[in-house]
């Protein structure tokens, strides 16, 4: 009895136990959906407060951005405007002997082809003259006192004086011989900035004013989006609250100090943001706004979303604890076909799972068919050939290390991981990483439990990372740019190359920053700029680029594209970024040539009867600008190499043909811009459609296309055949005697002297002549001093027609002359040139009745023999012939010491 009831009652205390068990599990399963309850609430509140915070933040990083770059958009376009002006200014200060009509059609011309509603120009009084002749004084304006003290700059906000539009003044000082003549200005209204402010963003709901700091309004963005009240920054803040951590002190206080800002405020009970930028110029500032119902916006959508998705992942995480539930209650069938489950999973593992023996022999217990696919060999195999041994497996390279490894990290844990290799059975490597734990088992003995896994693909790209990062510290090393990291909270720069020869320091630098700064190989000018860019890497920016300008070893500065990218830990705090210094002064300098390429293009327009560009780089013409009734008659198709063939051998004149060749040819322009020469001029004659000789200048610019990085030509022709005639006319004029048409004493003396001064002077000899009229004198007091000119006038044809066209001869006092000699051949030759000479005087006559007879003396100095200057041969042919005047005159003599 006592035994029947002790059964019944054990056997109700297991089902009561059961039961116990049953109502814990519930109980347990029930706390864990209260718990996935609360934590996916929990979550949901935090992503929505984090994603709130971040998209709140990212608008407004977002609006000051916009402000930036409206600010620097506005400071670019305002100093293109005062480089305009400038250069404008620079042609008309340069233009020699340029009339004032000329001038004011210039000024015409431009003021069409600009932005500028007028462009004028003042003289020192103050008057002022537009294209158009009217006339204006402005010498009581501020922008007008400031060019002429030689400031270039940009006026106050002033009514145009055509339709009452707001406008502003570029001006411009006016040089000649280093002095201010007068100042070029243009009128520019200020509406035409509009398309620079207006906010495309934010859906089109940003606005945006720009303000002077004394708070007048410059420009306001499109109408429609801004209250057209306001007149003065002042009266926006009129209508607005500002928020508790933002006071308008502190924005006077940083339009002040010209910093930049941010606001938040309420208007008409709306919140909005706003942020204020400098411009750079004119003490501007921009200020943009947006009402804050636009990240409200994004952030309600972003909310929606996260609840939805945050449903559905409570309704999966249910279904799931039901399933879980549901299972628990299968029988053992399920177990075994869960542990089949879990065999089919460790089988296809990538690599494989094994347990082995611990001991002298670490024999294989178990395999996976993981295993088995990756090192290709049966489980028969393995035994057979490697003895079923853990270690023979293994490459045999890596054996002994793998053992020492194993024996050191036993000695810590129980748990060892170890990488190594294994030769597959079709010969291949496989790296793999084998993650074991030493497990006692049930019947005492200890045993690994491996986890293979196949890193083969991993090394391989370790390996062509390794090798791509030595390509890549090759490529730097044979370039000028630079790669560096720099560490946010230790403000050091660590730069990856050796970079001593380039700037002259260390690879390692503490305070990097300050440092390049204070050892100057920052541009003073770019130092803000520099600053500001760390400054947005450790604010959190995740990308930061700037141009700026770096001092190398040798005191040179150069242009350099920076670019730091951010790192970030777990935490999206900025920890280190990585710094890019990329060399582009050859395209930085090429951008600034070609920009001033096109401004000299529009000032050559004028005056240019044609202009060609040229791909100097493909050989070939791009374009031509030719005036009408002009036509050079040049072919533009083709190369260009064969064109110039063409104009030399059909157009250039003859004599001119080898200096045109030097210049223009293909071959030689690239020469030249190799050599660094970026402009070409030549002045050269050509022939006409009529045959006519006409003289030409044609200047060519070399620059390189800064977005092809072609070689390019530009080149101008200018039509200066009056001006070159005159200009020959008068050196003629200038160099000759007045009487007799030859060399005056002035030019002969200098022609002689730049002979002599020449190399191959040296290599020949030369004769200096000096020929004086005997008894002149009694021709002019007995026949008067015009048969005495008439006589001189006769002299000299005479002596033309004896000496050759290549020597030099020239009148050097009344009746006296002189003759240079190049090259002569012997001295022979030369007694003969003064036999025949002498003959030549000794049957001429002159007077009514041919009764007086003109002879001459003649001295002689010999280069080198006499001299190599010409005040040796003059004082040794001057004494030759004093010594032919005291023997009888009408003679030669040729200098020898014993005169």
């Amino acid at each position: 009895m006592n035994s029947k009831y002790t059964d019944v009652d054990t056997a109700s205390m297991r089902r009561k136990g059961c039961i116990k068990m049953k109502n814990k599990k519930f109980i347990g399963y029930a706390l864990g959906l209260i718990f996935i309850c609360v934590f996916v609430m929990f979550s949901l509140w935090d992503f929505t407060y984090n994603v709130n915070s971040l998209v709140e933040k990212s608008k407004k990083m977002h609006l000051e951005e916009l402000s930036l770059q409206s600010s620097n958009t506005i400071n670019v376009k305002l100093n293109s405007l005062t480089k305009f002006i400038n250069s404008i200014s620079k042609v008309i200060s340069e233009s020699e002997g340029m009339k004032k009509e000329d001038i004011m059609k210039l000024l015409n011309d431009v003021s069409k082809e600009s932005d500028f509603e007028k462009i004028y120009i003042a003289y020192p009084d103050g008057t002022a003259y537009t294209g158009d002749g009217k006339v204006y004084n402005i010498s009581q304006h501020s922008y007008f006192k400031k060019a002429m003290k030689g400031e270039s700059n940009i006026s106050e906000i002033i009514k145009s004086s055509v339709n009452n539009e707001n406008s502003f003044i570029v001006a411009s000082p006016m040089y000649k011989n280093g002095e201010v003549i007068g100042v070029l200005y243009g009128s520019y209204y200020t509406s035409k900035l509009s398309e620079f402010i207006d906010v495309t963003s934010f859906n089109g709901e940003g606005s945006t004013y720009i303000f002077e700091k004394s708070g007048n309004l410059v420009l306001k963005s499109t109408p429609g989006k801004t209250d057209d009240a306001i007149d003065n920054v002042s009266g926006f803040f009129d209508f607005i609250y500002i928020g508790e951590n933002y006071s308008y002190k502190n924005f006077i206080e940083d339009i002040s100090n010209e910093k930049s800002g941010f606001l938040e405020y309420k208007f008409e009970g709306k919140e909005e943001y706003a942020t204020y930028t400098p411009v750079g110029i004119n003490d501007w500032y921009v200020l943009s706004f947006i009402p804050k119902t636009l990240i409200v916006k994004e952030i309600s959508k972003i909310n929606k979303l996260a609840i939805i998705l945050t449903t559905k992942n409570f309704i999966a995480l249910s279904v799931l604890i039901l399933i879980v539930f549901y299972k628990e209650k299968k029988s053992k069938g399920k177990l075994v076909k869960a542990n089949l489950e879990i065999s089919s999973l460790t089988n296809n593992i990538p690599g494989g799972v094994f347990k082995c023996s611990v001991g002298e022999k670490y024999e294989f217990v178990f395999l996976s068919d993981g295993f088995i696919d990756l090192f290709e060999y049966t489980k028969e195999e393995i035994k057979s050939m490697f003895n079923n041994n853990f270690y023979d497996v293994i490459y045999k390279v890596d054996v002994d290390r793998v053992k020492r490894e194993f024996a050191l990290q036993i000695l810590e844990s129980k748990v060892v991981e170890i990488e190594y290799r294994m030769i597959t059975k079709s010969g291949n490597f496989v790296w793999v990483v084998n993650k074991c734990e030493l497990i006692k088992d049930s019947d005492g003995k200890e045993y690994f439990y491996c986890v293979l896994v196949d890193v083969t693909d991993l090394k391989r790209a370790e390996e062509e990372l390794k090798i791509n990062e030595e390509r890549l510290r090759i490529a730097l090393s044979k370039t000028s740019n630079i790669v560096f990291d720099y560490y946010v909270h230790t403000k050091s720069i660590h730069i990856s190359s050796d970079i001593s020869l380039i700037y002259g320091v260390q690879k390692n630098i503490e305070n990097g920053i300050e440092y390049f700064i204070d050892s100057g190989i920052i541009h003073p000018d770019f130092v803000d700029v520099f600053k500001e860019s760390f400054n947005k890497i450790e604010k959190g920016e995740e990308s930061v680029v700037s141009v700026i300008k770096t001092k190398l070893v040798n005191g040179k500065y150069i242009w350099n594209r920076m670019t730091l990218t951010n790192l970030f830990n777990g935490a999206e705090i900025p920890i280190r970024a990585i710094g890019l210094l990329e060399d582009i002064n050859e395209q930085k300098k090429a951008e600034m040539q070609y920009n001033q390429e096109e401004q000299y293009r529009k000032a050559m327009l004028s005056e240019a009867i044609a202009i060609y560009e040229i791909n100097f780089s493909q050989d070939k013409f791009i374009s031509s600008n030719i005036k009408p009734n002009n036509n050079l008659g040049l072919r533009t198709t083709g190369k260009y190499s064969e064109v110039m063939e063409d104009i030399v051998d059909d157009i250039v004149f003859i004599s001119d043909r080898e200096n045109f060749k030097k210049v223009f040819y293909y071959e030689n322009i690239l020469d030249s811009y190799n050599k660094g020469v970026n402009e070409l001029k030549l002045e050269y004659r050509r022939y006409d459609n009529d045959g006519k000789i006409l003289w030409e200048l044609c200047t060519m610019h070399l620059l390189k296309d800064p977005q092809s990085n072609k070689l390019k030509g530009f080149a101008y022709i200018k039509d200066i055949d009056k001006q070159k005639k005159e200009e020959i006319e008068l050196k003629f004029k200038a160099e000759r005697d007045i009487l007799t048409g030859i060399y005056n004493k002035g030019t002969t003396e200098t022609l002689i002297k730049r002979f002599l001064s020449l190399d191959k002077a040296k290599e020949s000899s030369h004769a200096f002549f000096i020929i004086d009229l005997d008894d002149f004198k009694a021709i002019n007091d007995n026949l008067g001093h015009v048969f005495g000119d008439k006589v001189l006038v006769e002299v000299s044809k005479k002596l033309t027609s004896i000496f050759r066209e290549d020597d030099i001869i020239g009148r050097i006092g009344g009746d006296e002359f002189v003759v240079f000699i190049k090259n002569m051949k012997n001295m022979k030759f030369i007694e003969n040139k003064a036999i025949e000479l002498c003959n030549a005087f000794r049957n001429y006559y002159t007077g009514v009745n041919k009764s007086y007879k003109v002879s001459c003396s003649i001295g002689i100095s010999i280069m080198p023999n006499h001299g190599t200057t010409f005040i040796e041969l003059y004082e040794k042919a001057d004494k030759a012939l004093y010594y032919s005047k005291k023997q009888g005159k009408d003679r030669f003599i040729i200098f020898n010491d014993s005169i």
